[in-house]
């Protein structure tokens, strides 16, 4: 039995969220909705206790997008795969609504994969070179197509205002052949999200999730932003989806 297996049999029980804007870290320049194959899936345990799915997807123009959805708190939150609302309800993680959905769209089954150990390659920075190691892989998701949507975001550098750096997010995965999101196969809705998608980076190519703009200026109350240079484009705080 592999690690996934052991945290869905433990798992807690919280109701699934919209999906939400909870991973990042692909190679990508500016927003678009992008074509892959998962050519690695594996399980990843932070030394805090948080566990995550790292995934990496080659794309039709051989670029890599590297993934990493969180589907348990560390330690001091209780390795939890929960967390409490305002309102005091137990609702998913963000990664785990994701990671099921994923899941749903791969597979045909709502809920965590199963994992089992492995012998990879992983890059070691110290030695420099890739060496074997052994991990809990996802096996049922390798080389599997798969569609994701990319938001090229701006968001303050450690939290500090005066800072800011533009990240590449993924906010969405969908189905290559139907173009249903995760959330529409499931409720059998028709795709109709990502054009939306489409539309949305249209009239906004970067997302602003600045807390104080670089560059804003005044006009009668109102605040304009300035995107940095180099991310050409209208910039706001509205959210997609």
């Amino acid at each position: 039995m592999g690690i996934l297996d052991n945290i869905a049999n433990t798992a807690q029980v919280g109701t699934d969220q919209d999906e939400r804007v909870s991973s990042g870290g692909s190679g990508f320049s500016e927003s678009g909705i992008h074509m892959g194959v998962i050519k690695m899936a594996k399980v990843m345990e932070a030394s805090s206790g948080a566990v995550g799915i790292a995934i990496e997807i080659e794309t039709e123009d051989k670029k890599t997008a590297r993934i990493t959805e969180w589907i348990q708190s560390g330690d001091a939150k209780g390795n939890k795969t929960t967390y409490t609302d305002k309102d005091g309800n137990e609702v998913n993680l963000p990664g785990m609504t994701k990671i099921k959905n994923l899941n749903f769209l791969l597979t045909g089954v709502f809920g965590l994969p199963s994992s089992e150990e492995k012998e990879i390659k992983e890059y070691d920075w110290d030695l420099k070179q890739e060496v074997s190691v052994r991990k809990d892989v996802v096996v049922p998701w390798l080389n599997r197509p798969i569609g994701f949507c990319i938001m090229m975001t701006m968001e303050d550098k450690y939290q500090d205002e005066a800072n800011f750096t533009t990240k590449q997010i993924v906010e969405h995965f969908f189905d290559p052949v139907t173009d249903q999101f995760g959330s529409e196969k499931i409720n059998s809705k028709p795709a109709e999200m990502r054009q939306k998608f489409l539309d949305f980076i249209e009239k906004t190519p970067i997302k602003d999730k600045r807390k104080k703009s670089k560059g804003a200026t005044t006009e009668g109350g109102a605040t304009t932003n300035t995107p940095a240079a180099g991310n050409a484009g209208s910039t706001t705080n509205a959210g997609f989806g």
